[in-house]
């Protein structure tokens, strides 16, 4: 089987992490997150992670870097989990700059984008356990990453969409029957 990568982009909230941990436990698969080039850097900065400090980061990653900074920082870490599995599939595509980085790397992408109700996104944000998000917050990330970082053009590019307003299971069965199908191709 050749080597295929599917990129997931989405608003916040929409569930893009669950569903690629519900598919991967499914389905043989690898997942890495672009977020973490973010994360990773706030890290080394010795900064404490906020949606303020995350927001001023990708900002500044991208300003210095191109809008590919994110999918650049994780070239390596993308290629070495393609050495190990034949299905990877990448969290949070946020530019379509990331996207078309990513589709060089392996032989078959196909991108995914998830949506979702305002009111669902604002729910499941309000009560992660771990960066949670208000209403405000929400908006913000939402303004600069259709606005300044293009995520709109990567949502309409995606070949594949899926509404994720009922319950995790029912998403990881369209999603992995979805992926399913495109390893017979």
């Amino acid at each position: 089987m050749s080597k295929m990568i599917i990129t997931f982009s989405g608003l916040c909230g929409v569930g893009k992490t669950d569903v690629i941990r519900s598919v991967a436990k499914l389905i043989p698969a690898m997942s890495v997150s672009l977020g973490d080039a973010i994360r990773n850097e706030i890290r080394s900065r010795g900064w404490e992670a906020s949606p303020s400090v995350e927001r001023q980061v990708q900002i500044e990653l991208r300003e210095k870097y191109g809008q590919a900074a994110a999918a650049i920082a994780l070239k390596h870490s993308i290629i070495g989990a393609l050495g190990s599995c034949d299905l990877l599939l990448i969290d949070s595509v946020c530019s379509p700059s990331e996207l078309d980085q990513i589709s060089g790397l392996g032989e078959r992408t196909y991108a995914f984008s998830i949506h979702a109700h305002r009111h669902l996104r604002l729910e499941r944000l309000a009560n992660r356990n771990s960066r949670s998000m208000s209403a405000e917050d929400m908006m913000l990330r939402d303004n600069l990453e259709l606005s300044e970082l293009g995520k709109g053009v990567t949502l309409g590019r995606a070949e594949y969409q899926f509404t994720n307003n009922t319950d995790l299971p029912s998403i990881t069965r369209a999603v992995s029957e979805q992926i399913a199908a495109l390893k017979l191709v």
